[in-house]
């Protein structure tokens, strides 16, 4: 595929952010947080580019590449692999980097090495974990081999969570022991992040890292996912530690899972719009039709971060809530200094490829096809994040 430039990667935005946030009393703050050697980051990173970034290859909106309209998430094997699941095929689809077919594997079913049909997708259901390749589909993670082959199967992991609560939103580990990050709506009306390690058997290990209220209607329902623009905690994992984030204005927290210590890094305020009345009307709607009543609930917290990741060389990228969906700015933070660099992007990273290439999921706006696509930054003579 002939390499595009894209006008609108080019330029730096830096609209909606102004000053820090206010730390957290409950964790350790430094500026650019503690450095932790379990917590390995770079000074600068090799997927970040002042010049801008272009499209240098795409599957999906060929004829034979056909994938359904859940696909969201994929995960990549080193510099050369990309395993994509498709949710509506219930099948994982091997590329390689340059986005080329190589095998699929899987096949719809409720036993072991089968993966189960699913409409309601959330979190991170792929992952890459040593050598093997894990997939959350609603009911267990199942370990699967480079191949696609059967490894084992993780029960614990989903045990006691509803059906709308079962996000995993990081894997880490190996065949033995898994290290997720689970996100859930507890009956205690808090949406909470956890820290799980699970063997095939049980949880062996069972953190809380973060946890929230949400708004309860009239007669008694956690509206977490459907009041409009209510924050939701989102967290990744890298190396031993675990980032995490509320949603909100507060701090990004990074837990070391080896030595339990926390520090945070403050992240520049983002001003964002009230919820207007026509979103409280389109919400209310939805609602009247389950038979519940949203009456005037109004969110404890407004969004203002949606997604996180951590590239190979440790910086975090947070996605900024933005009006409108096409619309992506991403703020990459360097850990090693708390300062920041904000960009706008034709998507979000979802998998992190060779240095300075990463991987998203983009909408055709004539065919409303979703197609994966492959982001590279413009190489510059040098980078220096900035503050």
């Amino acid at each position: 595929m002939e390499k595009a430039p894209l006008a609108v990667c080019a330029r730096i935005l830096m609209v909606l952010l102004t000053t820090s946030c206010s730390p957290d009393p409950d964790v350790v703050v430094a500026k650019g947080g503690t450095l932790m050697t379990e917590c390995p980051a770079q000074l600068t990173s090799r997927w970040i580019s002042d010049a801008g970034f272009i499209l240098t290859a795409e599957y999906g909106r060929r004829a034979g590449e056909e994938l359904g309209n859940y696909v969201r998430q994929m995960a990549a094997a080193g510099d050369s692999v990309l395993y994509v699941y498709d949710i509506e095929s219930s099948r994982i689809v091997i590329l390689t980097a340059e986005l080329n077919y190589v095998s699929d594997f899987g096949r719809r079913g409720s036993g072991p090495g089968e993966l189960a049909w699913q409409s309601i997708t959330g979190g991170q259901q792929i992952g890459v974990v040593g050598e093997h390749v894990a997939v959350h589909d609603l009911r267990a993670v199942q370990l699967f081999g480079s191949d696609g082959s059967f490894v084992a199967f993780h029960p614990a992991v989903a045990a006691n969570m509803s059906l709308l609560s079962r996000e995993i939103v990081a894997f880490a580990g190996g065949e033995d022991s898994l290290r997720l990050i689970r996100r859930q709506a507890r009956p205690d009306t808090v949406y909470s992040l956890e820290y799980l390690v699970a063997t095939v058997d049980s949880l062996t290990q069972h953190a809380m890292l973060h946890g929230a209220q949400v708004p309860v209607t009239p007669q008694g329902w956690r509206v977490w996912t459907g009041l409009p623009r209510q924050a939701r905690p989102i967290g990744t994992l890298h190396g031993a530690c675990a980032y995490m984030q509320d949603g909100g204005a507060g701090p990004l927290v990074r837990h070391n899972a080896v030595t339990g210590l926390r520090d945070s890094i403050y992240l520049p305020t983002m001003d964002v719009p009230s919820v207007s009345p026509a979103e409280r009307a389109h919400v209310r709607a939805g609602a009247q039709r389950f038979n519940v009543d949203m009456g005037n609930l109004v969110p404890t917290e407004l969004t203002r971060w949606i997604d996180i990741k951590v590239d190979p060389d440790g910086h975090i990228w947070l996605r900024a809530w933005m009006p409108s969906w096409d619309e992506v700015a991403a703020v990459v933070i360097s850990p090693s200094t708390g300062e920041h660099i904000t960009v706008a992007l034709p998507g979000f990273p979802i998998a992190f490829g060779p240095p300075g290439s990463f991987f998203t999921v983009l909408t055709d706006q004539v065919t409303a096809i979703r197609y994966l696509a492959r982001v590279e930054a413009v190489p510059p003579e040098s980078y220096e994040v900035r503050q």
